[in-house]
């Protein structure tokens, strides 16, 4: 039976180039300024924010949006 050091599998993992997952709580306080503002302006819309790999985080449609209409938040790092 082969053992490698655990030190040297995870020196060959790739780094995570894109950031951090976003959290549920922080889409939806990405999410409320953007809704607030669409509410303001009488815009209706739907907004979708998903995670660095583009997996789906949060999800909120307005009242009498048409369908396919939509904007998407990319998360991104506080330093960008």
């Amino acid at each position: 039976m082969l053992a490698l050091p655990a030190a040297s599998v995870t020196a060959q993992m790739m780094p995570n180039l894109y950031g951090p997952p976003i959290s549920l709580d922080t889409a939806k306080k990405v999410a409320a300024p953007a809704l607030a503002e669409a509410t303001k302006n009488n815009w209706t819309m739907a907004l979708a924010i998903v995670d660095p790999a583009g997996i789906l985080v949060y999800y909120e449609k307005q009242d009498n949006t048409p369908c396919g209409v939509n904007a998407t938040v990319r998360a991104r790092p506080p330093w960008l």
